[in-house]
């Protein structure tokens, strides 16, 4: 029993990163909520002709647990009548400590229930949320009355972890000397 508290508690010392942050799926379907509704014309070659399609896709939400998913609605509309599905995609996130942006792509793309329309990939979901673990400015240290030094903290060593219903933002943090 010694042992296996001794391994946990050497597992979230040595392995967690500085910092944490979690965000849940809900908040990051509300981001999609908020970011609205995406629409875009294309053309396309059929065994008929080139055909134009105008699509629209919205209701987008992000599904974490087992696997990270992406899901919306979509139109297409060709020759003025508009048939409706479903999209779907496996969502990647990436975490950019320079910038403290979450960034959340959409992979593997599929539109479903739309017959010709199924193997295409007319839209292409990129977001970016701002995540401030951080504030990244300059701190002033007062060294004695006469002397001080600016230290700028430095994010580096992140991680993104998919839990169930969360996405764990990790990331390790130095402080440099600055001018």
């Amino acid at each position: 029993m010694k042992k296996i508290l001794i391994f946990a508690i050497l597992c979230f010392s040595v392995f967690s990163k500085d910092i944490q942050m979690e965000v849940k799926e809900d908040v990051l379907n509300k981001f999609l909520v908020t970011a609205g509704s995406f629409s875009g014309e294309n053309k396309i070659n059929l065994k008929v002709g080139k055909v134009n399609v105008n699509w629209k896709v919205y209701d987008a939400k992000i599904k974490l647990a087992p696997t990270s998913n992406f899901n919306a609605k979509i139109d297409i509309i060709t020759n003025g009548k508009t048939q409706k599905g479903t999209v779907e995609g496996k969502v990647k996130f990436q975490y950019l400590p320079t910038t403290q942006i979450l960034k959340i792509n959409v992979e593997d793309m599929k539109i479903k229930n739309l017959g010709v329309y199924n193997a295409l990939s007319l839209y292409k979901p990129k977001y970016d949320l701002p995540l401030k673990m951080i504030q990244m400015d300059k701190i002033e240290v007062k060294k004695n009355s006469s002397k001080k030094v600016f230290l700028q903290p430095v994010m580096y060593d992140s991680k993104v972890t998919i839990l169930e219903k969360k996405v764990l933002v990790e990331s390790n943090v130095k402080f440099v000397e600055s001018k």
